[in-house]
């Protein structure tokens, strides 16, 4: 399992879940004006990168779940194992769990 941030760079520095890695959601996108996917080749190095391969769960997040589910969905299209933290950081927060900074 893999956890994957899904915020901005400055989001991330300023907490996050412990052992989440960085993953901005734009990162998946070839044209972020069309939101369109990356090639699935690209995905998968992508994600691979990130720690993400077959035989393992990516779990998405961001602030309340919204960027998190382009994330969720990019990582089922390119045919991983995913899923995505409802509530997100926000609830992470309110129910006072570690951060890592």
């Amino acid at each position: 399992m893999r956890v994957l941030d899904a915020r901005t760079e400055q989001e991330y520095a300023s907490g996050h879940i412990p052992g989440a890695i960085w993953l901005e959601w734009q990162k998946v996108l070839a044209d972020s004006t069309m939101l369109v996917f990356k090639k699935l080749e690209e995905l998968a190095a992508l994600f691979a990168y990130a720690g993400v391969s077959p035989g393992n769960t990516a779990i998405t997040y961001c602030a309340v779940g919204l960027r998190a589910s382009v994330l969720y969905f990019a990582a089922k299209y390119a045919g991983l194992d995913a899923r995505d933290y409802v509530g997100s950081w926000s609830d992470w927060q309110r129910k006072g769990l570690p951060v890592e900074r």
